[in-house]
C-alpha cells in the first residue's frame, strides 16, 4: 500500500466504500471488514495529505455540530453505571461509523468516483426493497425485511432514499446514469415501503417526498398531473386494500394496539430514566439491562431491548447533555442545509435537508434507528456524497466563468 500512489489510493478508497455500503445489510461481519480496509487506506492518506488536505467552511460546520454531539455524550460515558460497555458504545456509535462520512469529505472528491458510488448503491439498495417483496409473497414473513434481519432498519433507509431519487428524476444536474438508477430504485422503494408496512416510513416518506419535490412540483405542469395521479393512485390502493387502509388507521389507536401501547409504556419508562439519572443519563448502550431490570412497566410485555426513538434513547442513556447535543445537531444540519437551499435552490441541500429529516427526526420518532450499525453507515455514506457531489458541482461552475 505505500507503494501506491495517493490517485489510485483514493480510487481504492471509493471501492472500498462502495462495497462497504452495498454489502452490509447482506454481512455485517463482511461490511464491517470492509470499513477497516477503508479505515487502514484513509489513514495512509492522512499520513502522505495532513498538510493538504481542505474543507469547505460548510462541511466544517457539519462536522463540529457532529463533534459536538459526540462530546455531549461524553458525560454519560464517565457518570453512567457501565463505563467500560459505555466506551464501547462510544467508539462505535460515533467514531467508528462516523468515519464514513469522514473517509468521503477528506479525500474523495472526483464527481465520477461519487456518481459511481451512489449508482451502485441505489442499484443495490433497489434489490433489497424487492428481496422484501419476494419475502411476502413467498410467505416467509408479512412483513418484508430485505437483506437484512430488522424490518424497521430497511424502512428507515427507505424514508432517505426515497426523496433522493425523486430529486434525481427531476432535476437536470444529476448525470443520465443516476436517473436510470433513479427509476428503478424509486419503484422498488414503492414496492419495499408496501411490502414492508411501515405506518411510520409510510408517513415519513409522505412528509419528506413532497418537500423534496416540491419546487419541481410548482415549475412544471407535467409534475402537477404526475403528483395528482400519484395521490390519487395511492388513495385508491389504501382505500380499497382493508388491510392497508386498516394498517395506517390504527397510527391513532392508543388503546388497542400493543405497538403503539408499548411504544408509550417505553417512553414513560425512558422519563423515568432521566428523572433519575437527569445529568448523564444511565449510560450510553446501557438501556437494556438497566430498563428490564428496574424500569419496564408491567403492561409492556415484548421486553423490548430499546426505546424505539431516537430522542428518548438518547434522553435514558445520556440525560440533559446527550438530549440537548441531540437536538442541536439535527437542528444545526436542517437550518444550514435548508437556508443554503433557500438561497442557492441547490438539491443537494434539499437532500441533506431531507436525509437528517427523515433519518434522525421524522422516522426516528417511532424507531432507534441511530444505532443500527448498516442504516447508520448508509446514512454518513449518503449525506457524505451528497455533500461532495455539491462542492464536485460548485468547482465545475466556477470554472465556466
Amino acid at each position: 500500500m505505500l507503494c501506491v500512489s495517493n490517485e489510485k489510493l483514493v480510487k481504492y478508497l471509493a471501492i472500498t466504500l462502495t462495497i462497504m455500503v452495498c454489502i452490509t445489510r447482506i454481512s455485517m461481519a463482511a461490511g464491517e471488514i470492509m470499513l477497516g480496509i477503508s479505515v487502514l487506506i484513509g489513514l495512509v492518506l492522512f499520513y502522505r495529505e495532513r498538510n493538504e488536505i481542505k474543507l469547505s467552511n460548510e462541511i466544517k460546520g457539519y462536522c463540529v455540530a457532529a463533534l459536538v454531539l459526540f462530546l455531549c455524550t461524553v458525560p454519560s460515558v464517565i457518570l453512567g453505571e457501565n463505563p467500560v460497555n459505555s466506551i464501547r458504545e462510544f467508539l462505535n456509535m460515533w467514531i467508528w461509523r462516523f468515519s464514513v462520512f469522514i473517509l468521503i469529505v477528506f479525500f474523495i472528491k472526483k464527481r465520477l468516483y461519487l456518481v459511481n458510488m451512489l449508482y451502485a448503491f441505489l442499484v443495490v439498495f433497489g434489490v433489497d426493497c424487492l428481496t422484501s417483496l419476494y419475502q411476502v409473497v413467498t410467505h416467509m414473513t408479512d412483513r418484508g425485511w430485505g437483506f437484512g434481519s430488522n424490518m424497521l432498519a430497511i424502512a428507515g433507509i427507505m424514508c432517505m432514499v426515497f426523496p433522493i431519487v425523486l430529486v434525481i428524476l427531476c432535476d437536470k444536474r444529476f448525470d443520465r446514469k443516476l436517473k436510470y438508477a433513479a427509476v428503478f430504485t424509486l419503484t422498488c422503494v414503492v414496492i419495499g415501503l408496501l411490502s414492508n408496512k411501515s405506518r411510520g416510513a409510510w408517513l415519513t416518506c409522505f412528509v419528506v417526498g413532497p418537500v423534496a419535490a416540491w419546487k419541481y412540483i410548482i415549475q412544471h405542469v407535467k409534475y402537477i398531473l404526475a403528483f395528482v395521479l400519484v395521490i390519487g393512485v395511492v388513495t385508491g390502493f389504501f382505500m380499497s386494500q382493508p388491510t392497508y387502509s386498516s394498517r395506517l388507521l390504527s397510527v391513532t389507536n392508543m388503546t388497542t394496539n400493543t405497538s403503539n401501547t408499548h411504544r408509550l409504556l417505553l417512553w414513560r419508562s425512558c422519563i423515568d430514566m432521566y428523572v433519575d439519572h437527569p445529568v448523564g443519563g444511565i449510560g450510553l448502550g446501557n438501556f437494556k439491562k438497566i430498563y428490564e431490570t428496574r424500569y419496564r412497566y408491567p403492561d409492556e410485555t415484548e421486553h423490548l431491548s430499546h426505546a424505539h426513538n431516537n430522542f428518548m434513547q438518547l434522553l435514558a442513556e445520556t440525560g440533559t447533555f446527550g438530549a440537548v447535543g441531540y437536538i442541536g445537531f439535527v437542528l444545526y444540519f436542517l437550518f444550514t442545509s435548508f437556508k443554503n437551499w433557500r438561497r442557492y435552490q441547490d438539491p443537494y441541500d434539499i437532500l441533506i435537508f431531507t436525509t437528517v429529516l427523515s433519518f434522525m427526526g421524522l422516522f426516528g420518532q417511532i424507531e432507534y434507528i441511530i444505532d443500527n450499525s448498516s442504516a447508520v453507515r448508509i446514512f454518513w455514506f449518503l449525506l457524505a456524497v451528497l455533500l461532495q457531489m455539491k462542492q464536485s458541482d460548485k468547482k465545475v461552475v466556477d470554472s465556466s466563468y
